[in-house]
């Protein structure tokens, strides 16, 4: 009888470790994601993805969660999701443990927000959509009719063209697989990049050169700031990628950063405009002369 007691016991004592085992990976999943979040770490958040099992994510699973490890899953899933833009199953795991706190009656205004930006950036169009007719007093943010060419164009280089005032986005090709290029990486929004364009824009003998060989690009989908760079740049060619992964040798983090190719390769690259003048232009006029981009004549 004693022997049967001391079974029981430990299989209780198994069955609680068991029970605490997800909660407690959970929290620590959530520690880690903080600290690379910290260093800007997207290569430790993308492995951390790994971390969080699918069956963490079973519906019984987030019924049963405590408040607090619910809060901590989704906080860890949204740096994931942030930090790793082109993937959709993270974005869409993320809208899971959404879904679960709306059930719940627990969501703020802001993870409905934060959840639409994800699947914008994983360029999941439509679940972005039908998350915006559920929650039209909170994301108010106008969503342009997506036009998919089929077939897509052929090889890298694909973005998101803003067309007819920014109700259409259309996929194109920059065609930067030949000849020497410049790709301008910016956020929305960034002064730092205006100066800068205006700046190089207005100079006579760069200017010319580099509106016909320069392309500025952001990562995030946000076709208002298209619009508004272009006008505050003076360059029409402002698009959004598709993916970073389209993008093969540029890095969408820093605005602005400029990065100089030849037949589609990186060749070099500048970060920030510092205080601008004469030694930005300067330093810029270098790095197109690098790559072949005649400053006498537009290329």
């Amino acid at each position: 009888m004693k022997n049967n007691k001391l079974a029981v016991l430990a299989a209780l004592v198994l069955l609680a470790g068991c029970a605490a085992a997800p909660e407690k990976r959970i929290s620590e999943t959530f520690q880690a994601a903080l600290q690379a979040e910290k260093r800007s770490d997207a290569a430790a958040l993308a492995e951390l993805a790994a971390d969080i099992k699918p069956a963490d994510l079973a519906p019984a699973a987030l019924r049963a969660y405590p408040e607090a490890t619910l809060d901590q899953l989704y906080k860890a899933l949204r740096r994931i999701a942030l930090f790793t833009p082109d993937s959709a199953p993270n974005a869409l795991r993320l809208e899971e443990v959404f879904e679960e706190k709306v059930r719940r009656g627990t969501f703020e205004a802001d993870h409905a927000e934060e959840v639409y930006g994800c699947l914008l950036q994983a360029r999941l169009f439509h679940r972005a959509r039908a998350l915006k007719e559920r929650f039209p007093a909170i994301l108010t943010r106008p969503l342009p009719r997506v036009v998919t060419p089929d077939p897509l164009p052929s090889g890298q280089w694909l973005a998101y063209d803003v067309l007819d005032g920014g109700s259409t986005a259309k996929i194109k090709s920059l065609r930067l697989a030949k000849g020497p290029r410049v790709v301008v990486v910016t956020e929305p929004g960034c002064v730092v990049t205006s100066r800068a364009m205006r700046e190089i824009m207005e100079d006579k003998r760069v200017g010319p050169a580099f509106d016909a060989a320069a392309v500025l690009v952001m990562r995030r989908f946000d076709p208002p700031a298209v619009l508004e760079a272009r006008a505050a740049s003076g360059l029409e060619q402002v698009y959004m990628a598709r993916y970073s992964s389209d993008f093969p040798g540029v890095v969408f983090d820093g605005s602005p950063r400029f990065f100089f190719l030849r037949d589609g390769k990186a060749v070099t690259e500048l970060r920030g405009w510092g205080d601008g003048g004469p030694g930005a232009l300067r330093r810029l006029r270098r790095a197109m002369e690098e790559i072949g981009i005649s400053l006498h004549q537009a290329y």
